[in-house]
């Protein structure tokens, strides 16, 4: 494992889950796909989720395996630490103790985020979605929703031809935008930091601050290759008040 602070606080991760895992997901996305007919979005992404597998699936145990508040405890005591040195150093005063096995989402919950706001903010849900990227799937440079704190993604195939593109790019803002935190800023006001090509089992971890900007490369994949991923995120039930040291 090795984190950074530059330009936001990141994790990488090699072999978190082993190439036997990775493709035996593989095989799980090939077989959702092939049984679940769902659109591509952002140019070439096939989105799936827990409820596209069995209990038995890989997949649903990897859910199980993030779905747990010491592990997100343990991301977040580590990018936290690398705030101090990061060029922006954002914190969020929350103490977030319980993790939520399934998120509320309906009417009568709406209310009830109104009047137990105490009992809630302290509060974590899990969201996981399992991806093929397909020719065409490009994302544009954001940060996530406001409520997120930790993202996540895990690659589940190597990419050996960099021609290819679909990296994931870290950026920057440049100098005299730089205190200018937009969730989709315009691409003059940023620098390209580093790319990160997809490599086997590999988990990248990062807080969800509000200078954490980043984006996928344009995927042209060769010999109808595909980029195989799971993407994550620990989110609150509000939206966060990131503070600057």
């Amino acid at each position: 494992m090795k984190s950074y602070s530059y330009p936001y606080p990141h994790i990488i991760i090699d072999n978190f889950i082993t190439k036997e895992t990775c493709d035996k997901l593989i095989t799980e996305l090939n077989t959702a796909e092939e049984k679940f007919k769902v659109e591509s979005v952002m140019g070439g992404r096939r989105r799936f989720n827990k409820k596209n597998f069995t209990l038995e699936d890989e997949a649903f145990k990897l859910y199980e395996k993030f779905n747990n508040i010491n592990l997100f405890n343990s991301f977040f005591e580590i990018l936290e630490a690398e705030t101090k040195n990061s060029e922006k150093k954002f914190r969020i005063d929350n103490i977030f103790k319980n993790i939520e096995l399934k998120k509320e989402n309906n009417f009568l919950f709406k209310i009830k985020k109104k009047i137990l706001k105490p009992l809630l903010s302290n509060k974590v849900f899990l969201e996981m979605d399992y991806s093929i990227g397909r020719n065409g799937y490009n994302r544009e440079p954001h940060h996530d929703a406001p409520n997120k704190i930790i993202i996540f993604l895990l690659y589940l195939n190597s990419f050996e031809n960099l021609d290819e593109g679909g990296a994931l790019e870290i950026y920057k803002y440049k100098e005299k935008f730089k205190d200018k935190f937009l969730q989709n800023p315009l691409d003059e006001n940023l620098e390209l930091e580093k790319k990160m090509y997809p490599k086997q089992g590999q988990l990248i971890i990062f807080l969800s601050c509000p200078n954490s900007i980043h984006g996928v490369e344009f995927y042209k994949p060769q010999n109808e290759n595909k980029r195989y991923f799971v993407y994550g995120s620990y989110g609150s039930y509000y939206n966060l008040d990131w503070k600057e040291n």
